[in-house]
């Protein structure tokens, strides 16, 4: 979907896609509107990708087995909104949230369920993971406005980056490494309500987190459940 513009689907199946290693199923470039509703997304290599300034909401809908690294990622600015949806069977990361560049990313859950994470092409298997900055060894490893303090990048006083994030009602279930993983100093997450239960261990035996936080990520937890988790429950 182009810069600027709006569309809406509903009823509707995106499946088996040509193309064996790159695409996705919806891709919503710059200041785009995008409402997804009742539609399934089915072996894609990413469902669904909201890039600067974009918004998607994906409501009563299902997203499964995507073969890439992520099921849908609100990227730099991105505004995700999901709603009474499933994420089931999918490679690497179920819902990605990251920024930079001084963009605020938002993104709503309520009433969804994230369940079932395979490894994907770099080992990873998370329902929901949100970062800024990343890993480094210098300030050359780390974007404009941060610097490399112990091997992470954190933003400076000077960035005004943001990563705001919303849980209600919703269950993330039966992944590997985590239900949850915040990296980076700018996550805000409140969840209320949700379910966190059966994180599995990597392969190598370590992880199996309900939900985990660090480099200086927040989150607020009402009324929740943490069951059955690998290593830990809840770990910051």
């Amino acid at each position: 979907v182009h810069e600027g513009t709006e569309a809406s689907l509903s009823d509707a199946v995106i499946a088996h896609p040509r193309a064996q290693s790159t695409g996705d199923g919806v891709l919503v470039q710059t200041g785009a509107v995008v409402t997804l509703t009742r539609v399934a997304l089915d072996q894609q290599i990413d469902a669904v990708s909201a890039m600067v300034g974009a918004e998607v909401t994906l409501t009563e809908s299902l997203v499964s087995r995507t073969r890439g690294s992520t099921g849908v990622s609100a990227v730099i600015g991105g505004r995700l909104t999901l709603h009474r949806s499933t994420f089931k069977d999918n490679e690497g990361i179920g819902i990605l949230g990251s920024t930079a560049n001084g963009e605020r990313t938002e993104i709503s859950i309520s009433e969804t369920w994230v369940t079932g994470m395979r490894p994907g092409p770099d080992g990873k298997a998370v329902g929901l993971q949100l970062e800024n900055g990343g890993y480094c060894i210098t300030a050359s490893d780390c974007p404009a406005f941060y610097d490399c303090v112990e091997g992470w990048c954190y933003a400076t006083a000077a960035t005004q980056d943001e990563i705001l994030v919303s849980i209600t009602g919703s269950a993330f279930t039966d992944n590997i490494e985590a239900g949850a993983l915040l990296l980076g100093d700018v996550p805000v997450v409140t969840v209320a309500d949700s379910l966190f239960a059966r994180g599995e261990p990597k392969a190598d035996g370590t992880r199996g987190w309900g939900l985990h936080a660090q480099h200086g990520a927040r989150a607020s937890i009402t009324s929740s459940a943490f069951v059955d988790n690998g290593d830990a429950a809840l770990t910051i």
